[in-house]
């Protein structure tokens, strides 16, 4: 799917003419000419988005590194309240790990 701007709309956009082919198979064919608008992705009053910024954009900040610590800006929003909230964290680097299956369990991300 990619979005067409003009609000939230999406559509089916197969990669190629085999991926077109399959969905076709599949049955999604009469959909693939479909403009879905946000009502059709996200239905309810259950829903939640959160994003969280790696590079800046109009939306969030991204990613901020000095030494060890780490500034990351995420949004959060509820439509069941209506809240939007707005979270700026602060990563302590030296006490974070990741698993990698590689390593089999876990790394520190900075030694």
């Amino acid at each position: 799917m990619r979005c067409l701007g003009g609000g939230l709309q999406a559509k089916i956009w197969p990669r190629d003419a085999e991926e077109k082919q399959s969905l076709i198979d599949c049955g999604f064919g009469h959909n693939l000419d479909r403009v879905y608008l946000f009502s059709d992705l996200a239905k309810g009053d259950r829903i939640i988005f959160c994003a969280t910024g790696i590079s800046d954009s109009p939306l969030l900040r991204g990613v901020e590194v000095n030494g060890s610590v780490a500034r990351t800006h995420s949004v959060l929003m509820r439509v069941k309240s209506k809240t939007v909230r707005s979270i700026k964290a602060f990563h302590e680097l030296s006490a974070k790990s990741l698993r990698l299956r590689s390593a089999n369990g876990e790394v520190l991300l900075l030694d």
